[in-house]
């Protein structure tokens, strides 16, 4: 019974760990395998840029780590030597492991999304401070900006900012030897192209899509909105 008590405690860490302490290598490996497909097929298809591909993702790894579960409360414990364990143990703990956690730090990269936080009122009453939003970082690897659309693009090495593309004034074009014309929803508090000029396309980190949450600095609550952003300015 202690051996089937740590072997739940494994799958719920990492679902098939459980079943390499129980010496079931092959099963252990295949759930490890399809837990870590579930977030590799949110990416692929996209299904992270929306609320409910989040949703979706959670119900399938929350299902697979109930199979790894169910499998090690079945099953009977293999007399398989202990080195041999200890080194699936170690292979699934620490691959597994690490794999999510460089997703997670790597994600704008290996993900293809960000979070960012907005500090300004710059983009009122589209964004307030205190919002955080998700943004599509792979949005323009096959195409470029168009107006309307809400970036985050680095303005220093430590600095991001978010506009909203518009095209140039007397002009139909957004992009323009290589630069973007962006403005703030809220023109008399946003430091934009008006004044700075266009910013250059390889600055562009993403475009922004939802809204997720907002945090009340006054009184400390947050709250999850998760709104998509218009494609217009909503500003009068």
């Amino acid at each position: 019974m202690p051996l089937k008590i740590g072997a739940t405690l494994l799958n719920l860490i990492v679902p098939g760990m459980g079943l390499a302490l129980l010496g079931h290598i092959r099963k252990a490996w295949l759930c490890c395998l399809l837990f870590l497909l579930v977030p590799a097929w949110a990416t692929a298809e996209r299904k992270l840029l929306q609320p409910e591909g989040w949703l979706i993702m959670a119900i399938a790894m929350a299902l697979i780590s109930s199979i790894a579960i169910a499998l090690g409360l079945s099953v009977k414990a293999k007399s398989a030597k202990s080195r041999k364990i200890a080194w699936h143990l170690g292979g699934l703990s620490v691959g597994g492991l690490l794999l999510m956690a460089s997703a997670l730090y790597y994600r704008a990269e290996v993900l293809g999304i960000q979070f960012f936080f907005i500090p300004s009122p710059s983009m009122t009453p589209t964004l307030l401070p205190g919002d955080f939003i998700l943004v599509d970082t792979w949005a323009y690897r096959e195409k470029s900006p168009v107006a309307g659309d809400i970036i985050v693009f680095q303005q220093s090495d430590d600095m991001f900012v978010i506009k909203r593309c518009a095209t140039w004034p007397d002009s139909s074009t957004v992009i323009r030897n290589n630069q973007l014309y962006v403005l703030g929803d809220n023109p008399q508090a946003s430091l934009d192209s008006r004044r700075l000029g266009g910013i250059n396309l390889q600055r562009v980190k993403g475009r922004a899509l939802y809204r997720i949450a907002h945090w009340d600095s006054l009184s400390g609550k947050t709250s999850w909105p998760l709104q998509p952003l218009p494609s217009e300015s909503v500003s009068n």
